[in-house]
């Protein structure tokens, strides 16, 4: 009955609920959170079969998919008018996370253009305006401000 290295991941949804499978036995089991919500985000769990594992509580709105997508950026000021580079990390229905490559100065607040490209077979180019939520070190959280036209490409790629 030792805890498992592996972290389970599981996301929440709308009502704080998380669907968590054993690693050991497959068991499945829908489960109440919400005690968890505004505290901690990774919790011990055993099953009935006895095994002792980690579950990482994702109560994010959207799925966020780990891609390594290369890009440019240029942040929406008169001053500074020149396409940086990125390296896009995640990506979301409503927002996308990237690494900075350039030592261009952004801050949360700032409204951003980005343009890349999806690996997927139409290698749909998404042209978006974002604003920036948060940073840490090189990476750049972003909140989309309008996903109009790529919305279903990226719904199909998310799910991919």
């Amino acid at each position: 009955m030792e805890l498992t290295k592996d972290i389970i991941a599981a996301h929440v949804d709308k009502n704080d609920m998380a669907i968590i499978t054993c690693p050991d036995c497959g068991l499945i089991k829908k489960v109440s959170v919400s005690q968890f919500k505004n505290s901690k985000h990774q919790v011990s769990s055993r099953c009935q079969c006895g095994k002792r594992f980690t579950i990482q509580l994702n109560f994010r709105s959207s799925y966020r998919k780990n891609v390594n997508l290369a890009g440019t950026y240029m942040v929406m000021s008169p001053k500074k008018s020149h396409w940086c580079d990125m390296t896009v990390r995640d990506i979301s229905r409503t927002g996308i996370g990237f690494k900075n490559l350039d030592s261009v100065a952004v801050a949360a607040g700032n409204s951003l253009r980005l343009k890349f490209n999806l690996d997927n077979a139409k290698k749909t180019t998404i042209d978006k305006n974002v604003i920036v939520k948060i940073i840490k070190d090189q990476y750049v959280g972003c909140e989309f401000v309008d996903l109009a036209r790529e919305e279903k490409d990226l719904g199909f790629y998310l799910l991919s």
